[in-house]
């Protein structure tokens, strides 16, 4: 999958769906809504705007990224939004 640069700028108020997170989330999720206002969904629909996977490279891509494919959704690798 292509990996594509993505301004944390841009996260501000978007709708975004996690991908590829065995663990709890609940802090990135916090440090995301605190810092950007961002709203998360379970489920990827043509209203996300930002789908973030745990490896972009892995692959047998899930159903998110399936669906954020379909509707040209960006994807975005987990590392990008740490650094």
């Amino acid at each position: 999958m292509e990996h594509m640069d993505y301004r944390k700028e841009n996260l501000n108020n978007k709708i975004i769906c996690l991908s590829g997170f065995e663990l709890q989330t609940n802090d990135l999720k916090k440090t995301l809504t605190e810092k950007y206002n961002v709203t998360f969904t379970d489920i990827t629909t043509h209203e996300t705007e930002l789908l973030i996977v745990r490896d972009i490279d892995k692959p047998y891509p899930s159903s998110k990224v399936k669906t954020a494919l379909k509707y040209s959704i960006p994807i975005i690798d987990y590392s990008q939004i740490i650094k």
